[in-house]
């Protein structure tokens, strides 16, 4: 459980209702949030079409990583191979790899360049 509390406790149904409802007017955004069990910001971000990855009704969670899933296969198998060598890479190796790799194939990413050279621990599991 997060700190804020259960993310993704609606489902896509419950969703795809209470935004028809809210398109034929029938109820309000706060009304359809008490009805569906979904929050008002979600809702109104799904209304709007502002969410850029989320889209209608379906569930989404998490972000989009930075490398590409070619890359990160790459990667993996680079993991793998180290680890069939006897040479198990650290948490920090693992993101170091994938801030050289982002900067070698000059993919757009959100490691910070300035402080550590690669991303944090939340960020590992975005690349």
């Amino acid at each position: 459980m997060s700190k804020r509390g259960q993310y993704y406790t609606w489902s896509e149904t419950s969703m795809k209702l209470a935004l028809q409802a809210l398109r034929n007017r029938e109820v309000g955004l706060n009304e359809a949030s008490r009805i569906y069990g979904i929050p008002k910001a979600t809702l109104k971000r799904r209304l709007d079409g502002s969410n850029q990855t989320a889209k209608e009704e379906k569930q989404t969670p998490g972000s989009a990583g930075d490398l590409t899933p070619e890359l990160e296969e790459k990667l993996y198998q680079h993991i793998l191979e180290m680890e069939a060598c006897l040479y198990g890479l650290t948490p920090k190796d693992v993101r170091s790899l994938a801030f050289k790799i982002a900067e070698k194939n000059n993919i757009k990413h959100r490691f910070n360049k300035t402080k550590k050279k690669w991303p944090g621990r939340s960020g590992t599991m975005h690349f």
